[in-house]
């Protein structure tokens, strides 16, 4: 809405004012759909880019929540609405939204705050301490009997969150099995090269002559010096040659994030009850289990639980008799037990509830509802007397209408309560009608009569 009425000229920090307004209003009315929420405002802080990083500063929001009374939001709504603002804007994360309701209560739990376990860490542990003594238990009922053995487990789990990343590199390899990454040649020497004689243009490109025989080659004379025999022009004195190879690296890179809920360490604690034997006597006694029974057990857990020595897991396997079940306690009578007690307490809060809301029916409302309820009576003149006196000129119809109201008195005597509120005129009225139906005839002499008398 605040978008659509933007004016044309409107500068750029005005038209961001108003989207920032926008999606507060917006946010407000999704979180506001929800069951328990009354009323809600949101307050965003929106992300400031930059160039330099330092100057950077992350979008951050607040939702202050009006709840409807003796309602509450469970972790999972409080963990949707922390989801749903930071998905609506842009570059906030899940960490930077901060939930308060309106006693001021914080409903997100920041991870830096504390290391305390919430309700949900502390269900799994239990169940999981629950599953490994149920397996035990199991296990163990066909050999001693489901009521001659107890096991408890005691479960150290991790849930920290933690990513690990490796760098490994292996040793040196046969060069014929790694992979080459680069090579190098180099060749050096000293001398002439016989690829460059020769002075350049056309006498450096012209083909030697015919070399001369060696018969015919005269022999050096006396004090000449004869050149280096093996001697040729151009030959090379020192030769280097260096060839350098490179092999790639084996390098590893593992990185490994550990899930949450890793169990750390087990300890389980059974007890098993002695056996029971029959003597010689035929009475029943019991007897300790030998130690190759209590070994045996001790590795049927072990196998059971998942032992491991590398967490340090420890099981505990006693044989001990159990206590009887004799108790000597006498039991207080059904009513007054505790439990019964605070339930009759509970009933007779509600019955005095009842009790009064009675009352206040009985004595206040129910004499003011009669009062505005009850039609007026009217106390005219009743027209059924007259007519009835008009009209009766001979002793039958005096006997008659004698009898007619003398059986209209005995049925308002004997009509309920509520027929007797009908006012007298309206049931005068209603006997003219029918009369009028009956007889019109003897109405309209009446009626005659009555014009006469007053002419």
């Amino acid at each position: 809405e605040l978008m659509e009425t933007q004016a044309f000229g409107i500068s750029q920090f005005a038209e961001q004012v108003n989207f920032q307004r926008g999606l507060e209003g917006e946010l407000s009315r999704s979180i506001e759909s929800l069951g328990p929420v009354e009323s809600v405002r949101v307050h965003l802080s929106m992300a400031k880019p930059s160039v330099f990083i330092r100057d950077r500063e992350p979008a951050k929001a607040s939702v202050v929540l009006n709840l409807l009374p003796g309602r509450v939001l469970g972790e999972g709504q409080v963990s949707a609405i922390v989801h749903m603002v930071s998905s609506s804007v842009p570059e906030l994360a899940a960490e930077d939204v901060t939930v308060v309701d309106q006693n001021g209560r914080l409903l997100t739990a920041n991870s830096a705050q504390g290391n305390d376990l919430d309700g949900t860490q502390l269900a799994y542990i239990s169940e999981v301490e629950r599953s490994y003594q149920q397996r035990i238990e199991n296990i163990l009922s066909p050999i001693v009997g489901s009521n001659n053995v107890r096991a408890q487990v005691a479960a150290q789990i991790d849930f920290s969150r933690r990513e690990q990343t490796s760098e490994r590199y292996s040793p040196n390899q046969a060069p014929n099995e790694s992979a080459v990454r680069s090579r190098q040649l180099s060749l050096s020497y000293d001398g002439e090269d016989p690829l460059a004689t020769g002075i350049p243009g056309a006498l450096s490109n012209t083909p030697p002559g015919v070399a001369p025989s060696p018969i015919n080659q005269l022999d050096p004379e006396e004090g000449d010096v004869a050149d280096d025999a093996g001697t040729e022009p151009g030959a090379l004195r020192n030769l280097r040659q260096e060839d350098v190879v490179n092999y790639e690296v084996d390098r590893s890179i593992e990185h490994i994030q550990h899930r949450l809920g890793q169990i750390q360490r087990l300890s389980a604690a059974v007890v098993v009850n002695f056996r029971d034997v029959t003597n010689e006597e035929g009475e029943v006694e019991q007897v300790a289990l030998s130690d190759e029974e209590i070994a045996q057990i001790e590795r049927l857990v072990q196998q059971a639980m998942g032992f491991s020595d590398l967490r340090g897991d420890q099981v505990e396997v006693v044989n001990t008799p159990f206590a009887g079940d004799d108790d000597t306690r006498v039991e207080p009578v059904w009513w007054q037990h505790p439990d019964n007690l605070a339930i009759a307490a509970n009933l007779g809060r509600y019955l005095l509830v009842a009790l009064a809301a009675l009352l206040l029916y009985l004595l206040i409302l129910r004499p003011l509802i009669k009062r505005y309820t009850q039609p007026p009576v009217m106390a005219a003149a009743v027209p059924g007397s007259t007519l009835s006196t008009r009209v009766g000129s001979d002793e039958d119809d005096q006997e008659s209408e004698a009898e007619g109201e003398g059986d209209d008195e005995a049925t308002y005597s004997n009509k309920p309560k509520r027929r007797r509120k009908t006012s007298l005129y309206e049931h005068n009225l209603n006997d003219l009608r029918e009369m009028a139906q009956e007889d019109p005839r003897m109405v309209a002499m009446i009626i005659r009569s009555w014009m006469n008398a007053n002419d």
